[in-house]
């Protein structure tokens, strides 16, 4: 696999905007992926006047390799200090992901007060018979390709040439380490523990079409998060798993602009 890359990938830097609404959302990218999976999304509610901090998670948008180190306690802190960074300047705080974004969203909110949690696609528990080979499975093969299996990757570049935007692509790892995605599995457990303990008001976006994350992950989230203060559920039939980049992206963000603007109001 060769070194250790330190620097990071063109696309996969974090970003950050200042708004004037007093609301502030930090919105956190997916598993193996890159705030690149999520920038569209962050710019749309910074043109709305809020405050946003897409963080670079751990390990992600460097080298591969770097995984094998990080463990999903390094994620959750990512997440939590994007929170502490923009609550001193804001008034309300909406915490937001794709994937495993929102999976530690759902997990931010569940020790700190937020205003809303906005979880696209997040996975809370996953089957699978590899799933639960997993332990013995990492040492036999540490890595897995992960290829682009579909046109998105594709469909994602023309739009950035079209907008004007560095053309990246997806920002990615195509090789996965196998550790890590056990350390993803742990979090997914740990959230089931938790979902009872958010109070905050839930956004949940969901795809008909996602071959990763089933619909029932959404299900189990309305069930067991029994203490959220509401929960708005939409599901999507134009896009797959990332939500944030296929087909129905503009009129999801549309919708998540809406939540923020009902759970802010005093």
């Amino acid at each position: 696999m060769g070194k250790l890359n330190p620097m990071v990938m063109a696309g996969a830097e974090p970003e950050f905007y200042m708004g004037t609404s007093g609301v502030g959302c930090v919105i956190t990218h997916g598993f193996m992926a890159s705030p690149n999976e999520v920038i569209w999304w962050g710019r749309y509610l910074a043109q709305q006047g809020h405050s946003v901090y897409m963080p670079r998670l751990t390990a992600h948008g460097t080298d591969p390799l770097a995984m094998d180190r990080a463990r999903w306690e390094d994620w959750l802190g990512d997440v939590i200090n994007g929170y502490h960074l923009l609550r001193p300047y804001c008034d309300k705080m909406v915490l937001g992901g794709l994937s495993m974004g929102g999976l530690l969203s759902l997990l931010t909110a569940s020790h700190l007060p937020v205003a809303g949690v906005m979880a696209a696609a997040a996975p809370v528990r996953l089957q699978g018979f590899q799933i639960w080979l997993l332990p013995v499975l990492r040492f036999l093969m540490p890595y897995s390709d992960h290829p682009n299996i579909d046109d998105l990757a594709d469909r994602v570049l023309a739009e950035q040439i079209d907008n004007g935007e560095p053309p990246v692509g997806r920002v990615r790892y195509k090789i996965w380490s196998n550790k890590a995605v056990l350390e993803l599995l742990v979090a997914m457990n740990e959230l089931q523990k938790r979902l009872p303990l958010i109070t905050a008001p839930l956004f949940l976006a969901y795809s008909s079409h996602d071959p990763a994350v089933p619909l029932d992950n959404m299900t189990l989230i309305e069930t067991r998060a029994v203490c959220a203060a509401s929960i708005e559920s939409h599901i999507f039939d134009n896009s797959g798993h990332i939500l944030t980049q296929d087909r129905d992206k503009e009129e999801m963000f549309a919708r998540s602009e809406k939540f923020i603007q009902q759970v802010v109001m005093p």
